[in-house]
């Protein structure tokens, strides 16, 4: 399942959609856009995998902390 996480003014309710994809046993979450950690840890926790896609290393870098 895909989660972007986009910056907004007016952010989407990521902890909804988490507790969701969470209650819903989705094993593995793809995330996109900012930093996933925040949300990775709480995912991580519930045992869900968590793929980072980044387009530099520095980002890479960046989610893995």
């Amino acid at each position: 399942m895909n989660l972007t996480l986009l910056p907004a003014m007016d952010p989407p309710l990521y902890d909804c959609y988490l507790d969701v994809i969470i209650e819903g046993v989705v094993r593995i979450i793809e995330t996109a856009g900012n930093s996933p950690r925040k949300y990775g840890v709480r995912a991580k926790a519930a045992g869900v995998k968590v793929i980072h896609k980044c387009v530099v290393l520095r980002q890479a870098l960046s989610a893995l902390h």
